[in-house]
C-alpha cells in the first residue's frame, strides 16, 4: 500500500468523522501545513460526492419506472356526482401504492449505498496494514556483507522483496525459526496477498510466542481481514484491543468498522 492510497484511506475516515483523537489532529495538522494534502481530501470529498449524486440518480430513475408500469386508470369513466366519495378511495388507494413501491426502493437502494460505502475487510485491511520493521537484525539497508542467513533474510526483507524474504525464511534451519521469524515471514506473506499461509505462521509463532505475541496477534487479526473472515478477526482484534500493545486503539477502530 504505497502512501498516496493511505493518506486517501484516512481522509475517507477523516470524512466519515471515523477517527480517534490522535488521528484526527493530525490529519488537521497536515490539512494546515500541506496544499497536497488538502487539494486531496477536495478530490476524496468529490469522489464520495458523485457517488451518492449517482445513487440519488439511481433511485429517481427507479421511482420513474416504477410509475410509469402502474396501469393507467380513468377515474371519470363511470363516475357521477353521487360518486365522488367512491372516486377519492381508490385514488387514494393509488397514491399509498405508489408511495409504498417508492419506499422500498428508496429502502433498496439506501441498502446498496450503505453497503457500498461500509468499509470492507479488504478495505480495512489495507488502511491499517504496514510490515512490521526490523528489530531483530542489525543489518541495514544497502549493506552487502551479512554474517547469516537470518540477517540476509533480513536483509531481503528490508529491500522489499517479500517473495526471495519467503523463500529465504523458509530455507532458515528449524532451530533459527523462532517466533521473530515467523512474523516476518507472516509479514511477507501478507505482503505477497497470501493470507492463509501468513495466518499459518503467526499461528506457529503463537504456540511460543516469546516477546512477540502482542505483534503476532494484531497482524493475525490482519491476516483473517484480507482473507475476508469477519467472524475470526473480530475474536483476534477483541484479543488485541484488551492488551496494553501500542495497536489497541487502532483494533478497537477496526472492531467499530466490521462490527456494524
Amino acid at each position: 500500500m504505497n502512501e498516496l492510497e493511505k493518506d486517501i484511506a484516512l481522509l475517507e475516515r477523516y470524512i466519515e468523522n471515523d477517527l480517534g483523537i490522535e488521528e484526527r489532529e493530525i490529519v488537521e495538522q497536515r490539512l494546515a501545513s500541506e496544499d497536497d494534502f488538502k487539494k486531496l481530501l477536495d478530490q476524496v470529498r468529490i469522489l464520495i460526492g458523485g457517488i451518492q449524486y449517482a445513487a440519488r440518480n439511481k433511485m429517481m430513475q427507479q421511482l420513474k419506472d416504477l410509475e410509469q408500469k402502474l396501469p393507467e386508470v380513468n377515474w371519470q369513466e363511470h363516475v357521477d356526482d353521487d360518486q365522488e366519495e367512491e372516486k377519492a378511495v381508490p385514488m387514494r388507494n393509488r397514491r399509498y401504492w405508489l408511495m409504498a413501491a417508492a419506499s422500498v426502493v428508496i429502502l433498496a437502494v439506501s441498502s446498496i449505498f450503505l453497503f457500498n460505502h461500509r468499509s470492507a475487510p479488504g478495505d480495512i485491511y489495507q488502511a491499517y496494514f504496514e510490515t512490521y520493521d526490523n528489530v531483530m537484525s542489525a543489518t541495514t539497508r544497502g549493506k552487502s556483507t551479512v554474517q547469516t542467513s537470518f540477517e540476509q533474510a533480513m536483509q531481503v526483507y528490508d529491500q522489499g522483496n517479500y517473495s526471495l524474504a519467503i523463500k529465504m525464511f523458509n530455507e532458515l534451519p528449524g532451530v533459527e525459526k523462532d517466533s521473530g521469524v515467523y512474523l516476518y515471514l507472516g509479514n511477507s506473506y501478507l505482503v505477497e496477498e497470501q493470507p492463509d499461509k501468513a495466518i499459518e505462521a503467526f499461528e506457529k509463532a503463537l504456540e511460543n510466542p516469546g516477546n512477540f505475541e502482542n505483534q503476532l496477534q494484531w497482524y493475525r487479526g490482519l491476516g483473517y481481514l484480507q482473507a475476508g473472515n469477519i467472524e475470526k478477526s473480530i475474536e483476534v482484534f477483541t484479543i488485541v484491543k484488551n492488551s496494553d500493545y501500542s495497536k489497541s486503539k487502532q483494533a478497537k477502530e477496526i472492531l467499530k468498522k466490521i462490527s456494524k
